[in-house]
């Protein structure tokens, strides 16, 4: 074996546990955007999330439609009588008596990820408790891009990202004028750069996101403080995996989002928190893979690198339990799996061809480098 070969076995760093995708999710908030407006916007990413997921257009905010108690209802899941804040001032916020979704999840899971990228200083002052990160962006597009960059480098549980291009323009030119239209557009195109980063994740591979798009709040003419249909209405997205696809039958109101977000990342929901919120939209677990593998995968994590040979070496070598077809022995599958040559053996050749194919060119497994049936071995293919 060469020197090369024997020094990236030695610095490789392989885990054999067939682990669960990690769930996670990534919550866009578009500021005062109405949802016929967003019907009638060119909007392309948030069409293919509402496609694909689950969603209601007529969903509803709070009797006093504007952000401050909009945004507490979302991040509590409880209204204004509750949380105590009527107002953009905050005043008679009751926080401790009704945390919000990121203290409930760094209470039930200590160590979680969370980060908000808020475009409304206020929210930033009020609503950034138990984040570990909580900035106000300079702009929609500069918020877009932290967002981006969290994505690429780190590895929140949850992520909020604040759009304010909709309130503005609604507020300056009318909810619904041709200038409103195209400030949702713009948010549609800041959402795609931040789901264009969340698809390039290293670890995507072995992750589920869910993708969350809502509003605190609608607008007519040039304001929204009223309790009227026009300002009440919102919409909500939800795209995953983990979703039932298709409308929301029941009604929808913006406190179902944090229970939703929690159960969705496996929190159990108590009673005793008294949320008047509920759990919309999710379906039943996936159902398993089919058994199909990529041939070489000795980890099932549904891509082929370095981890593969380094685990092959360690069932050869170091009797690794946790082989990849279920069993703490090879079986005929396994060999099958793992046979990189294709000689019906399993020995060191097999392995230093793995290697030799991802670092010098070497040719790929002799059953390709697709995805190929296995029955009986629980394989991810992506």
């Amino acid at each position: 074996m060469s020197m090369r070969l024997c020094a990236l076995i030695l610095l490789a760093a392989a885990s054999s546990a067939k682990a669960q995708p990690t769930r996670h999710a990534l919550v866009f908030g578009l500021d005062g955007c109405r949802p016929d407006s967003l019907l009638e916007a060119n909007t392309p990413r948030m069409d293919a999330l509402r496609e694909s997921g689950a969603f209601q257009m007529a969903a509803m905010t709070g009797d006093v439609p504007i952000s401050g108690p909009g945004w507490s209802s979302f991040y509590t899941g409880v209204w204004r009588a509750k949380h105590g804040v009527d107002d953009n001032d905050f005043a008679g916020a009751r926080f401790d008596a009704f945390p919000s979704i990121y203290c409930r999840l760094d209470s039930a899971r200590p160590g979680s990820s969370t980060a908000n990228i808020f475009r409304w200083p206020p929210l930033n002052d009020w609503l950034d408790a138990c984040a570990d990160s909580s900035i106000v962006g300079a702009s929609d597009q500069a918020g877009a891009e932290e967002a981006a960059r969290i994505l690429r480098e780190e590895s929140p549980d949850v992520l909020f990202v604040h759009l304010n291009a909709p309130d503005n323009a609604g507020h300056a030119s009318g909810f619904g004028s041709a200038a409103y239209l195209a400030a949702i557009e713009s948010c549609d195109a800041r959402i795609g750069l931040v789901l264009d980063a969340l698809a390039e994740r290293p670890g995507i591979a072995g992750e589920e996101w869910l993708v969350v798009v809502t509003t605190d709040h609608g607008g007519s003419g040039n304001d929204h403080h009223d309790d009227i249909p026009e300002n009440r209405t919102i919409f909500v997205i939800l795209a995953s995996p983990g979703v039932a696809p298709g409308e929301v039958a029941q009604p929808v109101g913006i406190v179902d989002l944090a229970p939703t977000i929690l159960a969705y990342l496996g929190i159990e929901i108590d009673p005793a928190w008294d949320l008047d919120g509920k759990v919309i939209g999710l379906g039943p677990p996936p159902p398993p893979p089919p058994d199909l593998a990529l041939p070489g995968d000795a980890n099932l994590d549904g891509a082929f690198d370095l981890a593969d040979p380094v685990l092959t070496l360690a069932f050869l070598f170091e009797d690794a339990r946790g082989w990849p077809c279920g069993g703490d022995g090879p079986t005929a599958l396994d060999t099958t799996l793992l046979d990189a040559n294709g000689d019906g053996e399993l020995d060191l050749s097999d392995p230093i061809r793995g290697l030799l194919h991802l670092f010098a060119g070497g040719p790929p497994h002799a059953l390709g480098a697709e995805c190929a049936p296995f029955p009986g071995c629980p394989g991810r293919c992506r």
